[in-house]
């Protein structure tokens, strides 16, 4: 059954939507990661993540800016 208060937050942020939904997954499927990376996340700025991020995909030798682009997005 479809909760109306959540179909409305969708509509409203469809992207968080999905962020959450994945989310959701994530801790049923691996709750010790979920709470090992929320531990790794909370607390920091946009620009921390961001950074967070880069450096991460650099150590697996991806560029950020180049996937982006390919999904149409700015990085």
């Amino acid at each position: 059954m479809v909760n109306p208060f959540q179909m409305l937050q969708a509509l409203k942020n469809p992207m968080q939507a999905i962020i959450d939904q994945q989310a959701q997954r994530m801790r049923q499927a691996n709750p010790d990661l979920y709470n090992r990376t929320m531990q790794m996340i909370n607390g920091k700025s946009d620009a921390q993540l961001k950074e967070m991020a880069e450096n991460m995909a650099r150590e697996r030798g991806i560029d950020l800016s180049q996937l982006a682009s390919q999904f149409g997005l700015k990085f």
